[in-house]
Order: structure tokens, then sequence, then C-alpha cells
């Protein structure tokens, strides 16, 4: 169950039967106690009784918060107790009786729980068990960093157009970093499947102006992990024209990708996340959607416009638990940008930056994963600029 393998290839074989069994055991327990917490869910949704088993919905919610606590509280120290004996710690003993420990107690009040929430109504969950230890245990440990450290331990994270040199690269390269299992997607093959390969994650291919493959990525995710905890939406597209020399194409093409395909995989992204109650939406704008630049009215047209949707979102997703935030880089330098960018215009608008320097592109996704971590968890609607340029 726990083969783990490192950034370099290296296949560590976890061989102490008692560590492996009390990992395990934890493992299991932490996969059913969120299994009879999805199907209370989902049992309540299907048969339109919250209320009925308990007396209030205030009442349902309340004990699933208290079986979606005790599952949190405990995630962290199995992943710890497997970190631990894969490296052959001298504490992995101990690790491994406290995740045993907390998985227990997890276990037990998410069946306590769930039992009352259906008014004593049982499950069969058995047939499910499988699932959840493929796709609970994507261990991805990242040697040298302490788990309690790590922003986004555990967590499955979708970030598209990401086979560039640009933003969305630098978030997964962190979002790894940081202890995600990440999905990237892009709309260019050869170059997502060189950049999946280098990452060593999953890449799914889509075009965000096509609504069949959006729905195939987040299908795709989805299917290869059970769940999406994080969806970073960053595909977009510039250019530059004066609105009096502007074609409909150059106008609609900018719009569709950067507001229209933002639109559509946040959609996806809150089909999926409302229902299950969690999960974080990071979208990229821009400076631009807040102050004016010549040539840019269809770019700042579109970023202003992902700006009041994830606002919207942010409003309409809340009563899930489910949180959309926005971040709004000024000038971030890639190879990309230079090779598309005129050189005398790059230089006038590194003036505009408080540091007299463009940003690097990880210096957003740091920002980036601060908003998709639980560090934010009291963050929801907010566009948050990562230079001096916010109005």
């Amino acid at each position: 169950l726990f083969a783990v393998e490192s950034k370099r290839g290296e296949r560590l074989n976890l061989t102490t039967p008692s560590y492996r069994a009390a990992a395990a055991v934890a493992s299991v327990q932490l996969g059913v106690a969120r299994k009879l917490l999805e199907m209370t869910v989902d049992y309540a949704k299907d048969r339109k009784q919250f209320g009925k088993p308990v007396g209030s919905f205030q009442a349902v919610k309340h004990k699933l918060a208290r079986v979606h606590t005790a599952i949190e509280d405990a995630r962290p120290a199995a992943w710890y107790a497997a970190y631990a004996f894969a490296r052959d710690l001298p504490d992995a003993a101990r690790a491994a009786s406290v995740a045993k420990g907390a998985a227990s107690r997890a276990e037990a009040l998410a069946n306590t729980e769930a039992l009352q929430c259906h008014g004593g109504i049982g499950f069969t969950w058995e047939h499910d068990l499988h699932i959840w230890l493929k796709r609970g245990l994507a261990l991805q440990p990242a040697f040298g960093t302490p788990d309690e450290h790590r922003a986004m331990l555990a967590k499955i994270v979708l970030v598209t157009a990401a086979a560039g040199a640009g933003i969305g690269l630098a978030t997964a390269k962190r979002c790894i970093e940081e202890g995600a299992t990440v999905v990237i997607s892009d709309k260019h093959e050869r170059r997502l499947e060189e950049t999946a390969s280098e990452l060593g994650v999953l890449g799914i291919p889509a075009d965000v102006t096509q609504e069949t493959d959006v729905q195939r990525l987040f299908d795709a995710a989805i299917a290869e992990y059970g769940r999406i905890d994080v969806a970073v939406n960053n595909a977009g597209l510039g250019g530059t024209a004066n609105i009096i020399d502007m074609t409909d194409v150059q106008w609609n093409i900018v719009l569709d990708v950067t507001l229209n395909g933002t639109f559509r995989c946040t959609r996806a992204a809150l089909r999926h996340m409302v229902p299950r109650g969690s999960g974080v939406i990071v979208n990229i704008s821009s400076v631009l959607g807040w102050r004016a630049q010549a040539g840019q009215a269809h770019y700042a047209a579109a970023k202003a416009g992902v700006m009041a949707l994830t606002r919207a979102a942010a409003m309409e997703a809340a009563p899930a638990n489910v949180r959309v935030n926005a971040v709004a880089p000024s000038l971030a330098m890639h190879p990309f940008l230079e090779k598309v960018m005129d050189p005398g215009e790059l230089e006038h608008l590194v003036t505009l930056e408080a540091f007299g320097r463009s940003a690097e592109t990880w210096e957003v996704a740091n920002v980036i994963v601060f908003l998709a971590s639980d560090y934010s968890s009291y963050m929801t609607g907010e566009i948050v600029s990562v230079s001096s340029q916010h109005p």
C-alpha cells in the first residue's frame, strides 16, 4: 500500500510490518470516516430529509462539521506516520500509534454521527473501500520539509494553462513543494506532455474555450483522484490593439479564453465542490482590471470580468463552505512574455512597479498557494493585488 517514490525516482520499500500495519489501519479508518461523511450528505440530499432525523438542519450541519474536523485533525498524523516510517525516522513507531488513535476516533465519531443523521439506518460501504485506498493514499512527500509546515499537504490541485513558462507552471511547482497532488492542463498537448513528465504529475489536455474539454478535464481528474480540492483557473490570453482598430475577432478571442474560460472552469469546479461542501477556487485576474492602459481594452475588460465573477461566485459558494478568490498580478516576467512583448513597452511597465522590477512568477505563485491553503480559511471574494497597484 505504501510504496513511495521520491522525486529522484528512488523506490522506498516499507518493510517494517508493525509500522506498515498501523499506518494502513489509520489510512483505512480515515477513508471509512470520509466515506461515511460523504454518504451522509448524499443521503440527506437525495431523500431531502435534512432536519427530520435529528430535528433541524443546523443540527445536521453541526454533526457533519464535527466529523469533518475530526478527519482533518487526524489526516496530518496519518501522513506524517507514512513519511516517518518511509524514511525510517526514530519516531516512526510513535507516529504510527498516534495516527492510528486519531484515525480510530475519527472513524468512531463518523459512524456515530452519521447513524444519528440517518435516523439509525446503517451503511454498506465495504465495496467502496478499495476506491478510497486508491484515491486516499496518493502520498507525495517532499523530503526535507516537515509535513506539519506544508501548506497544501494531501490536497488535490488542478491548474489550467500550466505547461508554459508563466504563473501556471510556477503554481504547479509550488503546490507540489507544499505537498499537493497536482493535475495540470494546457491546450498545447506536446508542451503539456513534456511538462507533466518533468513534474511527475498527471497532464490532461483541454481548451478552456470548449465546454466539452472543460468537462472532460474535471471528470478525468476526479476519476483519477476522487476529488478536486483546489482549482487554479490560470488560462488567459492577451494582445495589444487600440479600440478604433480592434476587430470583433480580436475582442472575442481574448474574452472567450480569459473571461469565458474562467467562467467555464469555475462552473465545473463549483458543480463538484458545492455538493461536497468544501473546496477552493483561485482565479487569475490582473491589475489591468482596475487601471487603464491604452491598447488593452479587451484584456482589461476580461480581467475586470474575472474580478466580478470571482466576487459573485464567492457569495454563491460560501454557504457550501467553498471559497473563491483571485490574484491580480501586475508584471510577472517569464520567457514567453519577453518574446511576445515590445522591449520598450516592457521597460515602461517596469517603471510602474514599486520595486523597480517585474515580479518573478514564483512570487505570484506564493500568493496563490496562500489563497488555496487553509491559512486563508476566512477569505472569500477577495482580489489580492500582487503589486503596489491596488486602486
